[in-house]
């Protein structure tokens, strides 16, 4: 009887901590790849040329991935690759231009049809294209990185930040109900104090894929840090729930919920914001949960804290219902019209 007993507890326990959260059907596991890419090591020494003038205090630029890129590109930073990729900076255009390098091997012919981008746009990045493979080829980059192999093959050893990443990857899997296939951890020996968060599935057939571009921050005893714990924290619970909702709306022919945001102001990011106090809680707000929201309201934002209400309240309580966000959103942008009108 007492072999039952414990058995039966077993069970119960080995149920209430295995079992996903929301009561959502188990999601696949995601594969992690740590590594620095190629393509996007390119783009990063012509991105620090153009900005090395302004680290000339900075003690990174000791650390042997800068002070090599430093000396071998020396010549080249005046090349027009330089200025231009300066310019899709300050326009914040650089997402797409990282996308097409991570989406093939050779760039000199790139298939623009996937990119939601005017005629002008596709002429702008197919002339950079071709800038970017002029400077590969004059300044024979395969060279350099063949001989900085092994320093690049050393850097994912130390890294130390995964599993915080694996845990907020998972928080948005239960809740989006979907699992990405595969996250991509890019580390960026040769960019400094930035992080980039995006997708890249370029057809239907293409697996999911979540990139994380991780640059140096800190030196500590040598080893190079990508990143901190507050950095990660602050990126990933803000910008995953909104890059993978956007996904959602793109994948599900649900544009009409995207635009219908767009129309309505900072409607978007409102809705972004509580659906990362949602799924984050307070990894997220940091501090309580009824304090942010009453920050929001007082600070304009009074829709973060009804459109958050109605995720605990209707979504999350019925996941046999909705098994998926997008078996939500009808339900949900239906909601948030009420709200935005006025009515209870």
């Amino acid at each position: 009887m007492k072999r039952l007993i414990v058995c039966i507890v077993c069970i119960v326990l080995f149920s209430f901590f295995v079992l996903p959260s929301y009561g959502a059907s188990e999601l696949e596991q995601t594969k992690y790849f740590v590594y620095s890419n190629k393509n996007i090591e390119l783009i990063n020494i012509v991105e620090f040329l153009s900005v090395s003038d302004e680290y000339t205090n900075c003690s990174l630029l000791g650390t042997v991935f800068l002070y090599k890129a430093e000396k071998y590109f020396a010549e080249y930073k005046n090349y027009e690759v330089v200025s231009e990729y300066k310019r899709f900076v300050e326009l914040n255009k650089e997402e797409i231009i990282y996308q097409i390098l991570l989406s093939q091997e050779d760039f000199q012919e790139v298939d623009f049809s996937s990119y939601n981008i005017d005629d002008d746009q596709k002429e702008n990045l197919k002339h950079f294209f071709e800038l970017l493979k002029t400077f590969k080829d004059e300044s024979n980059f395969t060279k350099y990185f063949a001989i900085m192999k092994d320093y690049y093959n050393f850097l994912p050893e130390y890294y130390s930040y995964k599993e915080q990443v694996k845990k907020y990857i998972d928080d948005s899997s239960n809740f989006f109900g979907t699992t990405q296939e595969e996250v991509h951890i890019l580390l960026c020996p040769t960019k400094l104090y930035k992080m980039y968060l995006f997708t890249n599935k370029m057809n239907e057939n293409d697996k999911s894929k979540l990139f994380i571009l991780a640059s140096v921050n800190d030196n500590i005893n040598g080893y190079l840090q990508f990143g901190s714990e507050e950095l990660y924290r602050k990126v990933l619970t803000k910008k995953l729930p909104s890059l993978l909702s956007k996904k959602v709306y793109s994948e599900n022919s649900m544009d009409e919920y995207y635009e219908y945001c767009m129309n309505n102001g900072n409607l978007p990011e409102q809705i972004a914001k509580a659906i990362s106090i949602s799924v984050y809680q307070t990894d997220f707000t940091k501090n309580g949960i009824n304090d942010y929201l009453k920050n929001c309201s007082y600070g304009g934002q009074i829709y973060v804290e009804p459109i958050y209400n109605y995720i605990e309240e209707e979504y999350k309580l019925n996941r046999s219902i909705y098994e998926k966000y997008e078996d939500f959103c009808p339900t949900f942008f239906k909601r948030i019209s009420e709200i935005v009108n006025g009515e209870q």
